[in-house]
Order: C-alpha cells, then sequence, then structure tokens
C-alpha cells in the first residue's frame, strides 16, 4: 500500500516575498494619503462646530437684547451660563472683553472672547457692552487647531476665518 499525497507538492507556489514586499508597501501609501485626508476633514468640522458655538451664542446675545431691551443689561451668564467668564483687557486698557475656554473640561481647542464688556458688581456679574459687540474664536496655542487662524462673528453676522469675511456659509469653503 502506497501512500501518496492528493496534490503534488512540488507544483504549489505561494507568493514571493517581493510581491508581499509590494502589497505591504501600497497598503502603507494608501493609508498615508487616507490619514491625511481624515486630519483635514477633522480640523474642518472642528472649526465649523465652533463657528456654530459662536453663532448660538450670538443668538442668545440677541434673544436676551429683547428680554432686557438694552444690550448694555445682558448678562454673560445669560449669554453662555456653562461658560467660566474672565474679563481680561484689550488692545488698550478701556477695552474689556469677557473670555472663556472652550470646550469646557476638555482638552481646549479656543479661547472665546466677546467684546466690549463692562463690569458689574460681583453679584450682578458682567455685562455686554454695547450693541457693536463681536465674538472672536482663537486658537489654543497648545492645542490641535493652532495652525487653522481665528474666528470671528460680528453684530451683524459677519462670519471670519483668517482674512476670509463672509456673511453667508462662504467663509469656510477651501479657495484654490
Amino acid at each position: 500500500m502506497s501512500w501518496r499525497l492528493p496534490h503534488d507538492t512540488r507544483s504549489m507556489h505561494g507568493y514571493g516575498i517581493l510581491e508581499l514586499l509590494i502589497v505591504v508597501i501600497l497598503i502603507g501609501v494608501l493609508s498615508s494619503i487616507a490619514y491625511a485626508s481624515y486630519q483635514k476633514n477633522n480640523i474642518n468640522a472642528r472649526r465649523v462646530q465652533m463657528m456654530v458655538v459662536l453663532q448660538n451664542l450670538a443668538m442668545n446675545i440677541h434673544a436676551q437684547k429683547l428680554i432686557q431691551a438694552n444690550y448694555a443689561d445682558v448678562a454673560l451668564v445669560s449669554i453662555f451660563p456653562t461658560a467660566q467668564w474672565t474679563v481680561s483687557t484689550g488692545q488698550t486698557k478701556s477695552d474689556k472683553m469677557a473670555v472663556f475656554d472652550y470646550p469646557q473640561g476638555a482638552p481646549v481647542l479656543y479661547k472665546v472672547s466677546l467684546s466690549p464688556v463692562t463690569d458689574g458688581s460681583l453679584t450682578a456679574g458682567k455685562q455686554l457692552g454695547s450693541a457693536q459687540w463681536q465674538l472672536i474664536a482663537t486658537p489654543d496655542p497648545d492645542g490641535i487647531m493652532h495652525q487653522d487662524g481665528i474666528l470671528s462673528l460680528n453684530f451683524e453676522g459677519r462670519k471670519c476665518h483668517r482674512d476670509k469675511c463672509r456673511y453667508d456659509d462662504s467663509w469656510n469653503q477651501d479657495t484654490p
């Protein structure tokens, strides 16, 4: 009784080292391209998310103005109650702006400022100082958005990213 293998093993061939190396290199190149695209989309999504936060703050400012009948009576805690607002001076000592970190309790992406503001008493809180306000989101220098540029939204609804300002949503479109 002779025992035989069902197939002739000499005729079976596998993939060689060169073919496997080419496949690994192609996977590496494709994954690096995909990762770069993912990073770009991730930064773009965070930028849009921050602009949505600025738009929500602007809607709160307008709503509180309607309730209070005057911008000077709008308290900062009524605009964004969960934020830890601090007041800092702007370019001159008379310029004061309210600042908070966004997001709260997570790695900070932006420093959001609202100007101008006035100091109220400690119990009344800080208040919006003028009808001509501006919200500015500055990327945190230690955060992942540090090279993205400043976002702003003013009382007229003008949205800016870096030097590109628009009244519609084209502020975020890439220029060729």
